[in-house]
């Protein structure tokens, strides 16, 4: 479906209003402060607005780190998946790994998976790992753009250019807290002309289709669609309350469509499973995996039943998010633990919840997020080493489905 000019902005004002409308109907009930209150709860930070009453009898649990075989040869006909979770400037903290990982094995990402799936900052530094370099000495020899060191640095040194404040929107109250043209004009800088169905290998990247309330995952394999890679990236990381939502329209196509979007965090904040899904498809003969999910780091804030037996909109508000996000996530953790035991690396630093939000770009917050990563790796130094040594084999050629002329008709892209 395209659509028209007047129903763009329709659609960008309903969704800038929809969320201020609904808080303000319960401001009106319950005050300006508390409707205030409200507001906090999608901050990450602020420990002092989560949850009414101290909770001492659960303890913070770390997400296990599940370690491959560390024995024998790489088994044959095996895909390589790598997954990125979404988290805002926390994903610096995926952008560290596998810097080592690029450190360690002398390759880049791109050489050592078969399939990259990310969502919001995942997304953008799947892009990123994926797109590649147009400068005419590496043209030719199908380099990547950025190293992993390069997507630290701008997390780094560009916080401030994605999370440009918007001095109008009351915090995010009255509108998307962060100016979304900021954010464009770096994804415009970094991305330039280049198309999706242009990276180097597949790339799974994960939206919400807000006009059909429903995932819309970006595969740069897709025969049917293809879009500019800058547009790609806006849309996975258009958050709610914190961007503006994206109009991203195909390209190259005889009848372009147009899609309404917005942050894929709020479909599928872990993609693993999508990736997992996706590789059935791509390879569909292959049924072994090796499989990296890198997340945003994750905090535990328990809830006590004293705390929340009484609890109504206000109360329920200020963990929704947490409760929303995390939750799902975890299931998926647990669902690829049981299903590869022995081929599922999950890396997941657990971080302090006041340097837990996603658009908390202090250098000392970056610092800290840093120093987490390098600690997580330094404290399970074995598993990291058994990834390492798994990571330095080549990858196998496998061929997907897709590229095979007998089997090109048969693979329905129904997404």
């Amino acid at each position: 479906m395209f659509f028209c000019n007047s129903q763009k902005k329709s659609f960008l004002r309903i969704y800038q209003s929809l969320f201020s409308l609904r808080l303000l109907s319960h401001v009106v009930a319950f005050t300006m402060i508390l409707g205030l209150s409200t507001l906090w709860a999608f901050d990450y930070g602020h420990p002092e607005f989560r949850g009414l009453t101290p909770c001492s009898l659960l303890a913070p649990q770390k997400m296990p780190l599940i370690n491959f075989e560390s024995e024998g040869t790489i088994n044959r006909n095996t895909i390589r998946i790598l997954s990125l979770d979404g988290g805002g400037i926390r994903g610096i903290m995926e952008t560290f790994f596998l810097e080592q990982i690029e450190k360690l094995t002398g390759k880049r990402i791109s050489d050592i998976f078969h399939l990259i799936a990310g969502t919001s900052a995942g997304g953008i530094i799947a892009a990123g790992l994926t797109v590649p370099d147009d400068s005419e000495e590496n043209l030719l020899q199908n380099k990547p753009k950025f190293t992993a060191e390069d997507l630290t640095n701008l997390f780094k040194d560009h916080a401030n250019k994605i999370f440009h404040k918007n001095i109008y929107s009351l915090w995010g109250f009255l509108g998307p807290r962060y100016n979304s043209a900021s954010w464009e004009n770096l994804a415009v800088e970094k991305f330039q002309t280049a198309t999706f169905n242009q990276s180097l290998i597949d790339t799974l990247i994960v939206s919400h289709d807000l006009h059909g309330n429903k995932p819309k995952f970006f595969k740069s394999w897709s025969q049917k669609e293809t879009f500019y890679t800058k547009d790609v990236v806006l849309a996975t990381s258009a958050a709610p309350t914190y961007f503006q939502p994206r109009i991203v329209t195909s390209v190259n196509t005889p009848n372009p469509k147009s899609y309404f979007l917005s942050d894929g965090g709020t479909c599928a904040n872990n993609p693993t499973a999508c990736a997992l899904v996706e590789a059935k498809k791509l390879y569909p003969t292959i049924h072994k995996y090796e499989i990296v999910s890198l997340g945003t780091g994750q905090y535990s804030d328990p809830l006590c039943y004293d705390q929340m037996k009484n609890a109504g909109f206000v109360g329920w508000g200020m963990n929704m998010l947490n409760i929303s996000i995390d939750g799902p996530s975890n299931l998926i953790h647990q669902e690829m633990q049981t299903l590869y035991p022995n081929s599922y690396f999950r890396w997941n630093p657990v971080i302090d919840k006041e340097h837990a939000a996603m658009d908390n770009i202090a250098p000392h917050n970056i610092d800290y997020l840093l120093q987490v990563a390098d600690d997580m790796i330094s404290n399970n130094q074995q598993a990291f080493h058994d990834l390492v040594k798994r990571l330095k084999k080549p990858k196998e050629d496998l061929i997907p489905i897709y590229q095979t002329k007998r089997n090109s008709l048969q693979y329905q892209d129904i997404s």
